[in-house]
This record gives C-alpha cells, sequence and structure tokens, in this order.
C-alpha cells in the first residue's frame, strides 16, 4: 500500500515536464508560501536577497511574460519549501514538489553548460537541495547534488573573496559570500546525512565570511557604501555568521567520522568532543542574546532559528559518539551519556510547540515542529537516531535492573500490576543511567504520536510505528519480571495490535491521494497469519530488540 501511495504521489507528470511559468498557484496562496521559505530555512540559509526576490515577485504578478525563467524556477521552489509549514492551505504536497522539482531539474540539465554558470542559477540548485531535504523527493541522493553544487559554486569562483576580483557591487559581493557559506553548509550536512566524506577542505577557498548587513542595506548602488552592523546587533545574517564560527570544527570531525579506513580513536574523539562543546557553547551566548521566546518583538531571533541552528550543531555530537555506545564498558560511559543528553535536547526540539491556534505567532512558533513532521532527510533520520537512541539507554537501563533483582533475589510477583495496568515505573532500582527514567519514557511516548503526525502527513514507512510502542510493551514486560517467552509474546501482540492502527491510517491516505489499490484489501489484514511471523519473522524483530548489537538497534 505504501508504494502504491508513493507511485502516485511521486509519478511522473501527464504534462510536458518543460513548463515554466505555468501552473502556479493564485497570488495570495503563493505570498504566503513564499513567506514561509523567507521565515524559516531563508532566515539561516542566506540564498536569496529579500528585497530583490520581491521586487521580481510584484513585476510577475504584474505582468507574467516579463519574468525570467530562472526566477520562476526560484519561486517554485520557495513554494515547495513553503508547503511544509502550512497544513491548512489544500494543495497536494508531494504531487507539487515532484512536478515542480522535476520542471527544476530539467530547466537546469537543459541550459548550455557556461550558460548555467550565474547566480540565479546556482541559487535555484540552492533551492533546489533544499526542497529535497523537506519533501523527500530524491532526497536519498542528497550527497550526490551537494557534491555538483560545490564544484558548480567553485567553477563560479565563489571559493575565492570578491575582494580578489574586479571591483564589483557590496551587494553582489556579500551575495557571493552568503552563497559560498550556503554552499558550505549543505556539503557539510549531506556528509553527515550520508556517510560520505564532505570532499572539502579550508585550505580550499580564501572567501572571507559574510558582513553583518540586513538584506535593506544592500544595493546596486556604487555611490552609497552602506556600513556593516556590529556583530552584537541581531540583522538577518547572524544565524549564518553563528553557524559559520563552528564551521571549522564540524567540517574536521565530518572528516574524522567519514574518512575511508578511520582509524578513530576514543581518545580523539573526547577530543573532538571537547571543541564542539565549546562551539555549542558559543553558539547558545550568540544566538540566546537575541532570543524572543514571545516572539512579538521585531528584528529578533526565532524559535526556528533557534531550533534549527541547534539541530545543524548539535547533531554532530551524536556522528561523534554513536560508534563508542556501550552498555557495560565504564571507559565509553561519557559518549553513552552524550549522546543521550543530546538525543533529549533533539527529541524536545520536535516535541515543544504552541498550543492549538490560527494566529500567525502559533503557526511560526510550531515550524520546525512541522518540519520534523513532514521533511525528510535529516528532519526525520535526525529525530529517528535520537529516539532510537532513547530507546537503548531505556532498554539497558531496565535490563539492568532486572539483573539487580535476579542478583538479590527479589520476587518480581511483589512488582506485578494489577490485570490491565500497563505503567512502568519511572524511577530504577539503581542509578546508573545516562538520564532519568521518567525522561526516556517521555520521549519514547511522544515517539509515537511523532511517527503517527508523519504517517498521516504522507509517511509510508511504518517501522517506527511498530517499534516504538513495542519496545515500550517489552519494557513493561521486564519491569514486571515476565519470563523470555511472555516478553516475546507480547511484543509480538503489539506488533499484530500496531500492523493493523497502521493499515487503516495508510487506507485512508490512500483514499484521498489515489485511486483504491487492488493489491491488499481487509481481508488481506485479517489473514495474516501471526504465528507464521512468530516462527518465521521473529528473528528479525527480535534482533532489533538484542541491545548487545548496538549496530543492529540503532541501524533497526
Amino acid at each position: 500500500m505504501g508504494r502504491s501511495i508513493k507511485t502516485y504521489t511521486q509519478r511522473p507528470s501527464d504534462q510536458p515536464p518543460f513548463d515554466i511559468g505555468r501552473s502556479l498557484l493564485q497570488e495570495p496562496t503563493t505570498r504566503r508560501l513564499v513567506e514561509a521559505y523567507f521565515r524559516t530555512f531563508g532566515s539561516v540559509y542566506r540564498v536569496l536577497h529579500g528585497p530583490t526576490f520581491w521586487q521580481e515577485y510584484q513585476r510577475y504578478w504584474d505582468s507574467p511574460s516579463s519574468a525570467s525563467q530562472a526566477f520562476i524556477v526560484q519561486f517554485k521552489l520557495c513554494i515547495i519549501i513553503g508547503t511544509c509549514f502550512h497544513d491548512d492551505i489544500a494543495v497536494d504536497r508531494q504531487a507539487l514538489a515532484a512536478k515542480w522539482m522535476k520542471e527544476a531539474r530539467v530547466w537546469l540539465a537543459s541550459a548550455e553548460d557556461k550558460s548555467r554558470m550565474t547566480i540565479a542559477n546556482l541559487q535555484a540548485m540552492c533551492l533546489l537541495h533544499l526542497a529535497q531535504e523537506t519533501c523527500g523527493v530524491g532526497g536519498d541522493l542528497g550527497w550526490v547534488s551537494a557534491g555538483s553544487l560545490l564544484r558548480t559554486a567553485m567553477y563560479m569562483g565563489l571559493h575565492r573573496d570578491p575582494d580578489s576580483l574586479p571591483k564589483i557591487s557590496v551587494l553582489r559581493a556579500e551575495m557571493r559570500r552568503r552563497l559560498w557559506a550556503s554552499v558550505q553548509e549543505i556539503v557539510l550536512q549531506s556528509s553527515i546525512d550520508s556517510g560520505g566524506p564532505p570532499m572539502l577542505a579550508l585550505s580550499d577557498f580564501d572567501s572571507r565570511q559574510p558582513s553583518n548587513f540586513d538584506d535593506e542595506q544592500l544595493t546596486e548602488s556604487e555611490q552609497f557604501v552602506p556600513m556593516p552592523r556590529p556583530m552584537s546587533c541581531f540583522t538577518q545574517t547572524t544565524v549564518q555568521l553563528a553557524l559559520l564560527r563552528s564551521f571549522p570544527t564540524r567540517l574536521a570531525i565530518a572528516h574524522y567520522v567519514n574518512q575511508l579506513n578511520s582509524t578513530a580513536s576514543y581518545e580523539e574523539t573526547l577530543k573532538w568532543n571537547s571543541e564542539l562543546t565549546n562551539a555549542c557553547r558559543v553558539l547558545s551566548a550568540t544566538l540566546q542574546s537575541s532570543y524572543d521566546p514571545a516572539g512579538v518583538l521585531p528584528k529578533r531571533l526565532s524559535l526556528f532559528q533557534l531550533q534549527l541552528a541547534e539541530h545543524m550543531v548539535h547533531r554532530f555530537f551524536l556522528a561523534l559518539n554513536h560508534p563508542w555506545l556501550a552498555q557495560n564498558n565504564p571507559t565509553y560511559y561519557f559518549a553513552r551519556k552524550v549522546c543521550v543528553e543530546t538525543s533529549l535536547k533533539l527529541y524536545r526540539a520536535i516535541a515543544t510547540g504552541s498550543p492549538a491556534g490560527d494566529s500567525e505567532t502559533a503557526s511560526q512558533t510550531d515550524d520546525f515542529k512541522r518540519l520534523a513532521t513532514c521533511g525528510h532527510g535529516a528532519f526525520r533520520s535526525v529525530p529517528t537516531l535520537a529516539v532510537l537512541s532513547i530507546c537503548l539507554e531505556l532498554l539497558w537501563q531496565v535490563q539492568d535492573d532486572r539483573s539487580f533483582r535476579q542478583s538479590m533475589d527479589i520476587d518480581h510477583q511483589l512488582n506485578r500490576p494489577k490485570p490491565g495496568e500497563n505503567d512502568v515505573s519511572a524511577s530504577g532500582v539503581i542509578g546508573s543511567g545516562a538520564a532519568p527514567r521518567q525522561d526516556l519514557l517521555d520521549a519514547v511516548r511522544y515517539a509515537i504520536v511523532w511517527t503517527n503526525r508523519r504517517i498521516t502527513s504522507g509517511e509510508t514507512n511504518i517501522k517506527g510505528r511498530l517499534f516504538y510502542p513495542a519496545l515500550l510493551t517489552q519494557v513493561q514486560a521486564l519491569q514486571r519480571g515476565a519470563s523470555d517467552a511472555e516478553v516475546e509474546q507480547l511484543v509480538l501482540s503489539s506488533i499484530e495490535g500496531d500492523l493493523e492502527h497502521c493499515w487503516h491510517l495508510l487506507k485512508e491516505i490512500e483514499a484521498v491521494t489515489s485511486k483504491p489499490s487492488h493489491h491488499m484489501d481487509r481481508s488481506d489484514v485479517s489473514e495474516w497469519d501471526y504465528n507464521d511471523l512468530d516462527q518465521n519473522r521473529w528473528q528479525g524483530f527480535k534482533s532489533i530488540f538484542n541491545t548487545n548489537d548496538v549496530e543492529c538497534f540503532v541501524r533497526g
């Protein structure tokens, strides 16, 4: 059924792919979606110059035929990204993304080689990469597209500082620096996503970081040369500058964890942990001073900017420390603790948001939560990895309790809940865990809600929705002293019930997005032989819950 949904939402368009300037949405809708792009990704990845874009935007609606194809491609890609942050606009997000992103790829590929080497085309390439991350159309090839983006930028000379080029306006010089910083970040993030080397070194470029300008300060005028604002003053470039400060450390970590035939040592990992911790402190000090929790003050850091910047930096702790996860080796306890604490921080970013409401403020405070619900790439994989790390820690704590009870000959029957009770004690027998038990339980329970939301938003992979409730069932059973055979049966029953639940969710989505599938009907589910699952497939599920095999557990 999942394949049926994907086939419909990502099928090639019946219209010719080269459809530049047509099939746009109505102006009020497009404005809301483009504004959503600028307040989210556009405020962190400084790809577009706001005033220039909005001038072309107005020119397009005044006279559509006068707009350049490069602008229209950028325009459509901004709309695609913006749909991730508006669930109140009736558009088929996946189908629209598949059509317009294919159109953008065809347009970029159809230009003659040298005619592609323009700032406008490079901006379109950056936006296309961000659209892949939000909509998941071609997102698996993010590292490949990032490599092409890097080489295009270097061929155009963006890696060289504009001061070494013939005299150009401040606007063009700053846009080159901003674009190069955006390309660097895209390349670095895609390296961690894919596990491939970043293919970039600090010695490969000499471009300086952008100056602390607001967009309104930058014009094509050569008579008036603007002065950058003090670094203590928050501008539209502040977040990009804050991320650039940690770029050398994060780039070195990407080389360290993704190098071929890695000879990583725990001592070197600890060194990079220290460097990254210092970088995070600087990032926090820079951004927190400009953050307005109420979201009402002008020219202040938004919650989305803060959460996305922290997401982009803190994920490197997981990349560094996951290879050293171990349950019983005290030498690596620090790596275990860092993984759990980082995972809880990343989880809280997707679990917090405003109460339900229609106000614009409520919408903006929920932007990152919506991105984690609808996004793909790192916005799905990083929260998933974080929750799996939390699950692993929770199981380790419960198993430690069980071993302790058995060694002390404590009667488990005394701790069994009454019939119908399922709750897990939030406190363990011993305090050797890397985080409080209740925090771990809350995270796993919210992960079930999160995976539910992702499925209703178009996700067709139901593994997480099956795994997290099954793990809670296992934890509950171990906590009350159930035998191994009883644990297996309870977990299988949980999987059976959740398979039924997921089937109904996918069926509802299929009814909305496509014609009813003939591959499966309700009788197919009722006729599944769960005894057969018990005999032939339980080993596959069991391996996921085998915490002695950490790599298998996290990968599962």
